[in-house]
């Protein structure tokens, strides 16, 4: 038996012909596949069901794979994360980032209808959408100057002559034709 330490980069789940598996690809883009019960080279079985649950997380983790060769494949007949789940909280919960993406959504949306209302330039979406953001966040207040400089902005470029583009200019009417003969 062997024991790897890798970090892992992806985690997917795989299933062919009716059997289920977790494919781990680390930091060196190996492939490691994780069967929910195998057998070692001595005939005892290895049920990791109950670690599929850590191992679904895993991403960007350490984990230490305990492995044996079998004929010419390679089993992984354990794996341990190499550091405790709880002292690595530096990345966001799932809810927390499902929050976070339709706050950012909510404020492109938001400041996409400001444009389409001819209220901002089309040019300055990204900009007013950061800004209301990080108003909604709380946590950094926005400055006068700020806003100031954004509404120049808007004011500088809604000043500027629109170009004339050929969608604008009224199509010559056609006769239509008759449909018989």
């Amino acid at each position: 038996m062997a024991t790897n330490l890798i970090t892992v980069k992806d985690v997917q789940e795989k299933s062919k012909d009716g059997s289920s598996w977790l494919e781990l690809t680390d930091e060196n883009n190996r492939t490691h596949r994780i069967f929910r019960r195998v057998q070692d080279n001595d005939g005892n079985w290895h049920d990791l069901s109950s670690k599929y649950d850590m191992i679904r997380n895993s991403e960007n983790r350490t984990l230490r794979l305990t492995t044996e060769q079998k004929g010419r494949f390679i089993n992984v007949l354990d794996v341990e994360p190499v550091e405790p789940a709880q002292t690595r909280r530096e990345s966001k919960s799932s809810e927390e980032r499902d929050a976070e993406c339709r706050l950012k959504t909510f404020t492109t949306a938001y400041a996409k209808d400001l444009a389409v209302a001819g209220k901002i330039p089309t040019d300055t979406i990204l900009s007013w959408a950061e800004l209301f953001y990080r108003y909604l966040q709380g946590g950094v207040s926005i400055s006068d100057t700020e806003v100031n400089e954004a509404i120049k902005k808007a004011r500088a470029i809604e000043e500027q002559p629109a170009p004339k583009s050929a969608a604008r200019r009224a199509a010559p009417a056609r006769p239509v034709e008759s449909l018989t003969p």
